[in-house]
């Protein structure tokens, strides 16, 4: 279920923003604490009913670089995401706690070459085959 919160300040919403990260940053499992570039994952967005595939992308803009060294960005990773809904990818970033697991390569690629399936049960048979 999606919420949604509005605001009549920004500060309001930055503090608001840097709880949800901090009880975000609570909910890392040791494995994904581990979650490097290169690797490809799983997640299932639950608000939409959408598997998502995606791996984590090298940094290769020193800006970022730095960016992603900020205490805050701690969980956050590069990534490049696919789905039924965004079969093209999409860059942006991923806060670790989000993801449900780590595939390897021939899965992705398996995922990929069947256009991302969403139905629950060919996920699980993809994921089988690893």
């Amino acid at each position: 279920m999606t919420t949604i919160t509005s605001f009549t300040n920004v500060e309001d919403m930055l503090e608001h923003i840097g709880k949800q990260r901090q009880n975000a940053d609570q909910r890392v499992a040791d494995w994904q604490a581990t979650i490097k570039t290169g690797d490809c994952f799983l997640r299932y967005e639950r608000s939409l009913g959408v598997v998502i595939y995606g791996y984590i992308e090298e940094i290769k803009d020193e800006e970022d670089k730095q960016l992603y060294k900020e205490p805050h960005m701690k969980y956050f990773r590069p990534t490049r995401c696919f789905s039924i809904m965004c079969p093209e990818g999409k860059y942006g970033d991923v806060h670790v706690s989000s993801i449900d697991m780590i595939v390897s390569k021939e899965t992705f690629e398996k995922a990929k070459n069947n256009d991302w399936p969403n139905d629950l049960g060919e996920v699980v048979d993809l994921v089988d085959l690893q």
